[in-house]
């Protein structure tokens, strides 16, 4: 009888937890975090977004102080 559905699950290992821990505080700030990581922020951003964001920004903060 195979009673494996009993067993705890194990623990991580303390590999496990560094890597975890490491890996949340870089979560908490991660413009710091790829700096830290030596990787290159760019990969990371959604180029055709973050443009579509500052134009429409850039359509409320003209709409907001400019009359036509």
């Amino acid at each position: 009888m195979n009673m494996d559905w009993m067993l705890e699950p194990p623990e991580p290992s303390r590999k496990e937890r560094c890597v975890e821990a490491r890996v949340e505080d870089w979560l908490k700030n991660p413009v710091q975090g790829i700096e830290d990581a030596g990787l290159d922020l760019a990969d990371y951003l959604d180029w055709d977004k973050l443009e579509a964001d500052f134009a429409k920004l850039a359509e409320d903060y003209y709409d907001s102080y400019v009359d036509d």
